[in-house]
């Protein structure tokens, strides 16, 4: 199997996987203590890290509830709702517009929202209801039958104050999914989300070329053969070429999803990580093809070793050190340095003045690569 067919099969699988993990965030909690108002039952369930207590959700399970999302409105969604054309889906409601920002391209939904004032109160009164100062509301999902609230909280909350929280925004909660809940008597149709499917691959998409590019560099910055001659020319057309695949990418989308209310998330999340993976699988993949599909003649080139030196990373409680040469071209001192990878113990065996052969390739598209190095009588 080629590098190319691994590229695809894994970027594949990591957006399924991926997109497993998007769908699930909008799933309430099964886990938690069940709690009773009157007949009704909600779940509250307390988020922890590292042993302490960073939030909490209350769930609510109510059948024929449709796929919405409710967040905090910011300036963003201003930007992106001209941008997009999305603020023709705007409710009409300036008290409810101003504050919440609603993810769903349902009209039946919209529809409910802008003729049930009931339920655009509740929601507002969540979002604008005075808890204490570590405690916010983060999100509204209504997803596989069940709305999930969740709420950030800072200081390490016992969970007798949770619970007590939670049981005075329950009745709120309660007014919501019942409301909620009338759109499934629209149609078969009215509980399904056009677009959420479409922005959840998108996402995906961008998380698994964001892992994969990632992957695949560390791979190619470890070997020791094949280094491009100058490298600094070649990361400029790779990085013409990923940003060219980028735009495209970011067309599409465009296309895809302009007017959605998930437009900017799913450009946003996109751009951050899908974008990085694509710049640097161009430079793993130019790379690639510019040695595997070269056909021309070896030349050789005679340099001379003007340093040696170490570079040092630190990940957490790993080091990683890696050794270099930089070799200048014994007829011409001005000429542009190269820069060689070292194994360590060629790098302690080495001083400046070393005579280095090269062996060279022209490369595929022109830019030329070491293939082999000889250092006086030691081959490498």
């Amino acid at each position: 199997m080629s590098e190319l067919e691994w590229f695809f099969l894994v970027v594949s699988l990591g957006t399924a996987i991926t997109y497993v993990f998007y769908h699930f965030r909008y799933s309430g909690s099964k886990s938690g203590n069940i709690k009773s108002l009157g007949d009704k039952s909600y779940r509250v369930a307390i988020l922890k890290h590292k042993g302490r207590v960073n939030g909490f959700t209350v769930n609510i399970e109510q059948a024929g509830l449709p796929e919405c999302s409710f967040v905090s409105r910011k300036k963003i969604h201003h930007f992106f709702e001209r941008f997009s054309n999305a603020e023709t889906r705007v409710i009409s409601d300036q008290n409810f517009s101003e504050r919440i920002h609603t993810l769903c391209d349902n009209t039946a939904v919209r529809m409910e929202l802008q003729l049930n004032s009931s339920l655009r109160h509740s929601l507002v009164e969540l979002f604008t209801r005075k808890f204490p100062a570590s405690y916010k509301i983060q999100a509204i999902h209504c997803y596989r039958n069940s709305l999930s609230a969740r709420y950030t909280a800072k200081g390490n909350p016992k969970g007798e104050f949770i619970n007590q929280q939670a049981e005075e925004i329950a009745p709120l909660l309660f007014n919501i999914t019942e409301n909620l809940a009338r759109v499934s008597s629209q149609g078969a149709g009215a509980l399904k989300d056009p677009n959420l499917t479409t922005v959840g691959l998108v996402q995906a998409l961008g998380a698994a070329l964001g892992i994969v590019g990632f992957a695949q560099f560390i791979k190619i910055i470890g070997l020791e053969n094949y280094q491009p001659l100058h490298v600094y020319p070649f990361v400029v057309f790779a990085g013409a070429v990923g940003l060219g695949t980028i735009i495209m990418f970011v067309f599409v989308i465009f296309i895809l999803l302009r007017g959605s209310s998930r437009f900017y998330r799913a450009i946003i999340e996109f751009v951050c990580f899908g974008s990085i993976g694509i710049l640097l699988s161009s430079y793993v993949f130019l790379f690639s093809i510019n040695t595997e599909l070269d056909n021309s003649p070896t030349y050789k080139k005679t340099t001379v070793v003007s340093r040696t030196y170490t570079e040092t990373t630190k990940r957490k409680n790993r080091r990683t050190i890696t050794y270099h040469a930089e070799l200048k071209d014994r007829r011409n001192i001005a000429e542009e340095s190269i820069t060689i990878n070292l194994t360590p113990e060629l790098y302690k065996s080495l001083s400046p003045g070393t005579e280095v052969d090269l062996s060279i390739r022209q490369g595929y598209f022109g830019y030329p690569y070491i293939i082999k190095y000889h250092f006086q009588e030691e081959s490498w």
